[in-house]
């Protein structure tokens, strides 16, 4: 989607890991790249890389920051109470899953996100997500917590998988500074063609 010198803001499918044991990931098709952020396997979207060590520091520090404007978009069966809401909850992890309070406790982070229902279907609503935390499986872990798990995510409760097998969850839209020249970068990406199938 854009490439210079410093930086690949690539499209990442569904499926497709950031980095695994089997090498069959974004990081062994640019082995040379530094990975800075990283999106769930079975999740798609906006990724950036940087092309060498000083760069990746600078975009590792505005991620941690929270100087980069992370939206997703998720579809989910059961619709949420209120149009716009901001959820905020602690998480833990145990065995490879979030766990989520709505008490502080100890070793849990804080985590926080916005979510807006942009429309529904029948059956199914399209929810928009800013993310003001980066919390581990946040967002699939918040939603099924207030009882709307994301299409296809059996982990945190979903009835079945999807038909492609990926989760209903998409980062689609990345603003942030640019590491090197300070321009104001704004990328967004197309929603997953087979949601259209859901009526969405």
């Amino acid at each position: 989607m854009f490439e210079d010198e410093w930086i690949l803001v690539l499209a990442k499918p569904s499926k497709l890991a950031v980095q695994s044991k089997n090498g069959q990931d974004i990081q062994s098709i640019y082995p040379n790249y530094y990975v800075v952020h990283r999106l769930d396997q079975r999740v798609s979207g906006l990724l950036v890389l940087a092309k060498n060590r000083d760069v990746a520091a600078k975009l590792s520090d505005d991620f941690q920051t929270k100087k980069v404007i992370k939206s997703y978009l998720a579809v989910v069966k059961e619709k949420p109470l209120l149009e716009v809401d901001v959820l905020e909850h602690w998480i833990g992890k145990i065995s490879n899953k979030a766990v989520v309070s709505v008490f502080e406790r100890k070793d849990y982070k804080k985590a926080s996100l916005k979510i807006e229902i942009l429309r529904s279907s029948e059956r199914y609503h399209l929810l928009q997500i800013q993310l003001f935390s980066g919390r581990f499986h946040q967002i699939r872990a918040q939603l099924a917590f207030i009882g709307s798990p994301i299409v296809g995510d059996l982990k945190y409760g979903y009835s079945r998988s999807s038909p492609d097998g990926s989760i209903f969850l998409h980062a689609f839209k990345l603003e942030f500074h640019h590491p090197i020249n300070k321009v104001r970068l704004l990328f967004e990406m197309d929603q997953p063609e087979i949601w259209s199938t859901f009526g969405l």
